[in-house]
């Protein structure tokens, strides 16, 4: 499963790692700039200072989205949701509609047997996590109203998020040849190639090598539907 590298603010369920070494297919990504020597990556410090700053981290971006009833859904209905979650008990849907109409679905889930512990499911706009899945204490699909509280509770964390301000830096780009690297610093949460998401996360008070050598890629999601993990 992916490690939730998303921002619920702005645009929903969009993938935002906004820069790296690599262009790994995912929406926003700047790509990879190629360099020699200590004072090649001048021109990859200006895209990532560009990316952090479309980002409007030093200002509110308040939540405009209206929340919409919300559902309780069986494993097997969120299965064919086609949602991109999957999960082995009920879920709650909390469906979001933006000013032009669109509907963007935010899904709150119980953790996987097999899952992290820790797992976050509600990413804010800046890599933080607002709400984990274990947090989450479930609905029951005969209840039309088990979500409400649930739903209207993700909706406060979200408006909340969206009235905060975040300071928020490039700490460093050096060349690793190829190709350039980054690291950005947002509070006090320290993320490698501009890739934020909850998990992606290093302390700043560690050295940008000590950053590098911690800072895994996001796992990729697995082609697996939610028997095979719940059996």
């Amino acid at each position: 499963m992916r490690n939730g590298v998303i921002t619920l603010i702005g645009a929903l369920s969009v993938a935002t790692p906004l820069g790296g070494c690599a262009d790994n297919g995912q929406t926003g990504s700047i790509g990879p700039i190629e360099c020699e020597g200590a004072d090649g990556c001048d021109s990859h410090r200006d895209r990532i200072e560009g990316a952090l700053s479309a980002l409007e981290l030093d200002v509110a971006v308040p939540f405009e989205r209206t929340l919409l009833e919300p559902q309780c859904l069986t494993p097997e209905e969120l299965e064919g949701r086609d949602l991109g979650k999957v999960a082995c008990e009920p879920v709650c849907l909390c469906p979001f509609e933006d000013e032009y109409g669109d509907w963007i679905p935010v899904v709150l889930s119980r953790p996987l047997p097999l899952g992290p512990p820790d797992q976050c499911q509600l990413p804010g706009r800046s890599g933080n996590c607002l709400a984990y899945e274990a947090e989450f204490a479930g609905c029951e699909p005969d209840d039309a109203t088990s979500c409400h509280a649930a739903c209207e509770a993700a909706d406060g964390l979200l408006r909340e998020d969206g009235a905060r301000v975040f300071d928020a830096e490039v700490r460093s780009t050096w060349c690793a040849e190829p190709s350039c690297r980054s690291i950005v610093r947002v509070e006090d949460r320290c993320y490698l190639d501009m890739i934020l998401g909850p998990g992606m996360e290093q302390d700043c008070s560690l050295s940008d090598a000590e950053i590098l050598e911690l800072t895994s890629a996001p796992a990729q999601d697995d082609e697996l539907g939610w028997s095979d993990l719940c059996e």
